[in-house]
């Protein structure tokens, strides 16, 4: 997890806080290409066992990307990497940021709620939505003015003690949202975002995430409990109501729940709770419903945007069930057989920023549109899902989760067996060892995937390699320590590495599993341990902290067989 940042170090030393994060990091690889040495350019063959462990790089990466993206490789580390979880946060005394507020406020911004005193609203004044913006977090004026005024019904089921932002602030903590949080999953269509007009709480609970990369942290979490109040009036509406928006409800959902699962104690038992009405509203909007005949070739781009949107939403809550699931071994929410919805669309399509944008990107070779489970009965097989293109980058991210479910389920399913609770059936290993194969391929075809943290195609493709680890170590050598994550008590989790492990038996599988582990821990080796921890807390995302403890723990417990037999 992230480590420990003071409130005392950064009110020290406010003016360093955000700058060690923007600074770029092309001295550390211009000397040391990233194509070459300890850091590994491509996927190992996973049939390789220790014996033949090489770290000269791969030729495949090279002959696949060309020598450009060689020389691109490992610039701009932070400016495209951004996190899953924010920093542990404290609830700090931000009485400065207070103080400014009022300041503005004798200046004539608005600032009160309650000087709008409506009924409770659905989501009347709104401006339509659907309009390119160049920046998303971008608030004029009058869009603050329409943000403002969507909040202020709901007066009487907010905090009392609750200020809405002003504008500045409020663009700058959506801003932080969008670059940090938003590429690990791209569920908001970035170019026809505008927040005014998204829902209040949508609008809220971005903020409250923005506002943690910013390092406001008590900030977001009054923004956090202001969008909670929201949604909780809008569910008790929803029985006997029309006029909820069902989309941007889950979307609000999701953002305070990923919040909530890697926040302080105080709120992380929340995220649990949170968790089985956001699967059932995942229910009602139809993640269980194949939608491949409404992914046509001739849709409009908005009417594309709007079906897009909805399927990267229902798969981006599929994916945090089960990052929960790894994290705190509690059963994902949302199960594989449910997930039938079409798997996303490219990355070029989605980032589009117009009509004609999209229909050039809709040229390119790509996959055949299919379903999350086809397509994930098709890799159970063995078979490729990408002989007529490569799927997106989101597809193959939500695919390794949906393995890691199976190993999940599994895993659990045996642990009532005394006489092998440590390992799988043969037949369930050698399927899944050949489903992680064939999702291999598809990675490898996927133009966004890399192993550079810092790549400029994005952070999904990396972020992948982080659940293909924690795979093969489920798969080859059992669960995680999940359960002590959850207590955020440093004693009980390091308690609970020391001791109650099954002891390892050394095999040819078990050694690619500490290959992978190697692989792994590599990358923030190459790039400098005491670097990831000062700088990279903020745009590496939380798979590869938990990748990364699991890849220790195992080759902690790996040494010391090796050692014993040695000592034998």
């Amino acid at each position: 997890m992230a480590p420990d940042i003071s409130l005392s170090t950064l009110q020290d030393a406010p003016s360093l806080a955000q700058p060690c994060i923007d600074v770029g990091v092309d001295f550390f690889w211009d000397d040391f290409q990233t194509d070459s040495g300890f850091l590994p350019s491509s996927l190992m063959d996973t049939g390789m066992g220790l014996s033949g462990l090489s770290f000269a790089a791969g030729e495949s990466a090279w002959h696949r990307n060309g020598p450009d993206a060689a020389r691109t490789s490992g610039r701009s580390l932070t400016s495209k990497l951004p996190s899953l979880e924010p920093e542990s946060p404290q609830r700090e005394n931000d009485e400065g940021l207070q103080d400014e507020e009022k300041e503005l406020d004798a200046a004539g911004d608005i600032n009160e709620l309650d000087n709008l005193n409506t009924p409770l609203p659905g989501y009347a004044g709104l401006r339509p939505p659907m309009q390119t913006t160049a920046n998303p977090w971008r608030l004029t004026a009058a869009g603050y003015t329409t943000v403002h005024t969507a909040v202020a019904p709901f007066r009487p089921v907010l905090p009392p003690e609750f200020v809405l932002p002003l504008r500045h602030a409020l663009s700058r903590y959506i801003e932080g949202y969008f670059r940090g949080f938003h590429a690990h999953l791209p569920f908001l269509h970035w170019p026809t975002f505008s927040p005014d007009s998204r829902a209040p709480e949508l609008v809220l609970a971005l903020g409250a995430i923005g506002a943690m990369y910013r390092f406001e942290h008590a900030r977001g979490y009054r923004l956090y409990t202001a969008a909670k109040a929201i949604i909780t009036w809008r569910l008790a509406q929803m029985p006997g109501s029309s006029d909820v928006d069902h989309l941007q409800l889950a979307q609000a959902r999701l953002l305070l729940m990923a919040l909530a699962s890697w926040g302080d104690g105080a709120v992380a038992s929340e995220a649990i709770a949170m968790a089985g009405p956001i699967a059932m509203l995942c229910r009602d909007m139809g993640i269980s419903d194949e939608d491949i005949e409404s992914m046509s070739t001739d849709d409009d781009w908005l009417t594309w945007v709007r079906r897009e949107e909805r399927r990267r939403t229902l798969l981006a809550a599929y994916i945090l069930f089960n990052l929960q699931s790894v994290a705190f071994n509690v059963p994902p929410l949302l199960v594989n057989q449910e997930v039938r919805v079409g798997l996303p669309s490219s990355e070029a399509e989605w980032t589009a920023n117009s009509p004609q944008d999209w229909h050039r990107a809709r040229l390119a070779p790509r996959a055949r549109p299919q379903s999350f489970q086809r397509a994930l009965e098709t890799l159970a097989s063995g078979t490729s899902i990408h002989k007529d293109g490569p799927v997106s980058a989101f597809a193959n991210h939500a695919l390794i989760h949906g393995l890691v479910q199976q190993l999940f389920w599994a895993r659990n399913a045996n642990s009532c067996l005394a006489e092998a609770p440590t390992s799988l059936p043969e037949p369930f290993v050698l399927r899944i060892e050949t489903a992680l194969r064939a999702w291999q391929a598809s990675w490898e075809a996927t133009s966004e995937s890399s192993l550079d943290p810092s790549s400029p195609r994005g952070p999904l493709g990396f972020n992948s390699t982080a659940f293909l680890r924690i795979a093969y170590i489920r798969l080859n050598a059992g669960p995680g320590p999940g359960r002590s994550l959850f207590a955020r008590d440093p004693e009980a989790i390091a308690q609970a590495f020391c001791g109650g492990d099954a002891p390892l038996t050394r095999s040819p599988r078990l050694d690619r599993a500490v290959l992978q582990c190697i692989h792994a821990l590599s990358i923030p080796v190459r790039v400098g341990l005491p670097f990831v921890a000062r700088t990279q807390t903020l745009s590496w995302s939380i798979q590869h902290a938990l990748c990364n403890l699991e890849c220790a723990l195992l080759l902690t417990r790996w040494l010391r067989v090796v050692a014993q037999v040695a000592r034998d």
